[in-house]
């Protein structure tokens, strides 16, 4: 018997294990504004806090996309809306 074909099987039996397990602890409330998602730095903003890192980061992705879509010929002076 080959062994390949179980391997499909294996793997959906144990994500269907995986979910049946009960979920791992919350960051305690006193360390919620100190955590971070490893390996994505910045992924969380505190608005409340300083709204700077935040303008920062969307200033830079406007400029990222309308940098793009120069490289692409296409008019980058309006960017489209987002809805």
């Amino acid at each position: 018997m080959k062994p390949f074909p179980l391997r499909p099987g294996a793997s959906t039996l144990d994500m269907f294990l995986q979910a049946c397990l009960p979920r791992r602890d919350a960051v305690p409330p006193t360390l919620t504004e100190k955590a971070v998602i490893p390996g994505i730095p910045n992924a969380r903003y505190r608005l409340d806090h300083d709204l700077t890192p935040f303008i920062e980061d969307a200033v830079q992705s406007n400029k990222r996309e309308s940098e793009e879509l120069a490289k692409a010929g296409k008019p980058n002076h309006i960017l489209p809306l987002a809805n």
